[in-house]
Order: structure tokens, then sequence, then C-alpha cells
């Protein structure tokens, strides 16, 4: 399995080559994908900011019909707080939604999925991977 980062959502829906070739072998070696309800909420966010709301909002959900959603919970919530703080005192501090993210994929055992390599590399016991 693997945890997609939101860069990755939005590069399928603006239909980015590698992203689509990417999410291509994803599914053919049937890898179940997953993402953090902090992504639900980054697309939603980009979603009400659009002028093309209905249209956007379409593309959106025809992407999540093929992955599942983890919750954030109480885990996840103290573990995103220790990496947040944590970065802050390191003087790399990580956007908090990315804490999140960060910290789904490390409770859930799972590869983060990104192409935002910088916002990541310095958690600990955190695997990503690109396309």
């Amino acid at each position: 399995m693997v945890l997609l980062d939101t860069c990755f959502i939005i590069d399928i829906i603006r239909n980015n080559s590698e992203a689509v070739d990417y999410l291509g072998r994803l599914l053919i070696n049937t890898e179940p994908m997953l993402i953090s309800s902090t992504t639900v909420f980054e697309l939603h966010h980009g979603i009400s900011r659009s002028q093309r709301k209905e249209s956007e909002h379409k593309r959106v959900e025809a992407v999540l019909t093929d992955v599942g959603v983890i919750n954030m919970d109480s885990k996840i919530a103290a573990s995103a707080g220790r990496l947040s703080g944590e970065s802050h005192n390191q003087g790399k501090p990580i956007p908090s939604l990315d804490c999140i993210i960060a910290a789904t994929a490390l409770e859930a055992g799972e590869e983060l999925l990104t192409k935002n390599s910088k916002h990541f590399q310095d958690i600990e016991g955190l695997i990503t991977r690109s396309w």
C-alpha cells in the first residue's frame, strides 16, 4: 500500500503525464492506494477557491473513488504535533498539514508518494517515493 500526498492527486487531476503513468502502474500492480483525511481537506479547499467549482469537484471525486481514506485520530494528531514541534526546534519547520500527512503515513506503516521531498526528508522513519 502507499499513501498518496495531495500533490500527486493534484497532478492526476491536472493530467500530468508522469503522474498519470505512475497511477497506471499502481493500478496494474493492484497496489492499494490511501490518502489522509487532510488530503481531502486540501482538495476541497482548492475546489472552494476555484472558478470552476463544479467541474473541479467532479474531477476530484473521480480520482478519489479508487482510494481509501485514513481519518486523523488522536494518535495521528499527537504524532503530527511532535513532528511539527521537533521540526521547529531544529529550525526547519514543516507545514502543519504536511506533518499530519507524514504522521498518517508513519502511523499506518505506509510509504508516502510525494514530490515534496523537501518537506519530508528529515522525518525519521518515513519512507517516501516519487513519480
